[in-house]
């Protein structure tokens, strides 16, 4: 089984180009550093957008206008942070067992925290809550808070307006395996895409994150878990052939750019590697011939078990594509693993006919008698 570096270097500024205008501008430095809204069209006191008052994950009976969590850093986890009587009955429920652990039918601080989880959920003018900022802004201590707060797993998964990004897709981008393994862990949805379609994972391959792939692919523990109300745990790894509106699978992207271990990997817990893409039916074999990258070639085909005459949508198989771009190498190496030069397109070519004009090639595909297509070698 492939096995990864999770060692991976990153940019020294990753994911800005990914995060929404207004999230790039909370990074800058001449934005006003004692806001920790976005301070970037903010609605002000009014927190509750008509899109927010709609969201099914809050009560239509109370709509009216909630103050925003703004101020300082400190201020806002200040605001967060547990009541004394929540500290008393979380510390007496600690000393007990988790079997004698029963929380009393009635609290007299329930209402309160859900007042409390209402106001820190609640969407700003760009669709982003307090987690999102707290992914943001990458403060541990905001984001430990907003989970202590989340009355379901569901207000994990609020997305902003523009990017379509829920806090693990932003977890993502920004390069922080620990945050994203942490809202894994609390419930988020591995699976809802962003406005290119494209889930966590799907970035986390693209990026050639080892650290982030692995955080997203292994299974939550029950040592892991520790609130009761997340149920039946969600499917991980998520489904690995799952398309971008691209057409593209976590495998196409991570061997578009080359990323060697990652594409090992994704066929070790169960990608398939001869997977099609939505829009010709390449291959990751067909796109890594196409670029011409010999080292992606013989890592599908010996690493990962690709098949050699895979066909596109039109029946194009890679050697179809080696020899048209007179991919000498790569030609070569294909014919050497089997490849057949007899096998026609929809247009009725086969490779043999594409090689015409190009001796060196056509000797390739010429240099062994063949049967079936399949060389035969003769002992002399």
């Amino acid at each position: 089984m492939a096995t990864l570096d999770w060692d991976v270097e990153t940019d020294s500024a990753p994911g800005l180009d990914e995060i929404r205008p207004e999230a790039r501008k909370l990074m800058n430095l001449s934005v006003d550093t004692d806001r920790f809204d976005s301070a970037y069209e903010s609605v002000g006191d009014n927190c509750l957008s008509q899109d927010f008052q709609k969201c099914s994950l809050h009560s239509s009976e109370d709509q009216s206008p909630q103050p925003a969590l703004v101020g300082r850093p400190e201020e806002v986890v200040e605001r967060l942070q547990p009541t004394q009587s929540e500290e008393e009955t979380s510390k007496s429920c600690q000393e007990d067992t988790e079997d004698d652990c029963i929380e009393p039918d009635e609290d007299p601080n329930e209402e309160l925290r859900e007042n409390l989880a209402r106001e820190a959920f609640c969407q700003d003018q760009d669709g982003d809550t307090t987690l999102h900022m707290g992914v943001i802004h990458s403060r541990p201590d905001v984001v430990d808070r907003m989970l202590e707060l989340a009355p379901s797993p569901d207000h994990l998964d609020i997305r902003n307006h523009l990017q379509q990004q829920t806090p693990l897709a932003l977890a993502t981008v920004t390069d922080q395996p620990e945050v994203a393994r942490q809202l894994l862990v609390h419930g988020a949805s591995l699976d809802i895409p962003d406005r290119n379609g494209r889930t966590p994972l799907h970035h986390a391959c693209l990026r050639g994150n080892g650290s982030l792939v692995q955080a997203l692919t292994t299974p939550v523990s029950s040592t892991e878990v520790k609130h009761r109300h997340l149920g039946q745990l969600q499917r991980i790894p998520q489904n690995l052939e799952q398309r971008d509106y691209e057409g593209f699978t976590c495998l196409h992207l991570a061997a578009s750019e080359r990323h060697y271990d990652i594409v090992q990997y994704l066929v070790s817990i169960g990608a398939d590697v001869n997977s099609q893409d939505g829009k010709s039916g390449r291959t990751a074999l067909h796109h890594a011939v196409e670029r011409n990258d010999i080292q992606m070639v013989k890592a599908l085909l010996f690493g990962c078990g690709a098949q050699v005459d895979t066909q596109m949508y039109n029946s194009c198989t890679p050697l179809h594509l080696a020899v048209g771009r007179r991919h000498q190498e790569i030609t070569s190496f294909l014919i050497q693993a089997g490849a057949n030069p007899n096998l026609s397109n929809t247009e009725e070519d086969t490779p043999q006919d594409l090689a015409a004009g190009d001796d060196d090639i056509a000797s390739m595909l010429y240099d062994d008698i063949r049967i079936g297509g399949q060389p035969v070698h003769l002992d002399m």
